[in-house]
């Protein structure tokens, strides 16, 4: 099995090409469009979600529209559909379909994802578990899906639900920190404390303003 090396992509005005319009599609569609991608959709078939998530992403207001961001292009596919890609998807029910995508897509220059095989892509979506700005990405190295999916459950169920806050708010304080505190060591406590378990439990009882407060004193 070959060790894969993690990393998270900025993905933001890119080009993602995903072949097929089904629910396995729907479900890469759905992560591209929350990581700001522009997505050109290939299919003779698409599904009612697929046109879902065009019309109505997820959070927004039924009359929001993601067209400019959602192509859809009801046809067989073509090499010249993954001209310009960074990353390609291949979600067909078809192999001999999904083989001839990942080999456009190769010769385009992109990154390929191939869904009935693992062996045949250039990098697999893991499973995630976000709190806010906060993600964590699980893999099996394509052992079992299923496994990353029990993961993934598990940490949900037991992340703390205001660790994106503290998140966003360390965010918020890290530029004071570097402002104020000169000494490597001493930011190095710093952080520690706002990091620690007493400052998340003060989070959640004392609540934002009171936490703030608490932080400003740890600074000083």
């Amino acid at each position: 099995m070959s060790c894969e090396y993690p990393i998270f992509l900025d993905m933001t005005d890119r080009l993602a090409v995903v072949v097929g319009a089904g629910t396995v599609a729907a479900r890469k569609i759905d992560k591209l469009l929350g990581a700001g991608a522009m997505i050109r959709v290939v299919g003779r078939e698409v599904s009612d979600r697929v046109e879902t998530l065009r019309a109505s992403p997820p959070g927004h207001s039924p009359l929001f529209d993601r067209r400019d961001q959602l192509e859809i292009i009801r046809d067989n596919f073509k090499p010249e559909h993954v001209a310009g890609a960074f990353l390609v998807f291949a979600c067909t029910d078809n192999p001999d379909v999904n083989a001839e995508v990942i080999r456009a897509g190769r010769a385009a220059g992109a990154l390929v994802n191939r869904v009935d095989s693992s062996t045949d892509c250039d990098f697999i979506t893991p499973a995630i578990t976000d709190r806010g700005p906060v993600r964590i990405a699980i893999s099996t190295g394509g052992a079992s899906p299923a496994l990353a999916k029990f993961i993934r459950k598990a940490l949900n169920e037991n992340l703390p639900k205001e660790l994106g806050l503290l998140a966003d708010e360390l965010a918020r304080a890290r530029s004071d920190v570097q402002d104020r505190v000169h000494r490597a060591e001493d930011r190095v406590s710093i952080w520690e404390t706002l990091c620690g378990e007493q400052s998340r439990r003060m989070l959640t009882d004392m609540g934002l303003e009171a936490w703030r407060t608490w932080v400003e004193g740890v600074i000083a």
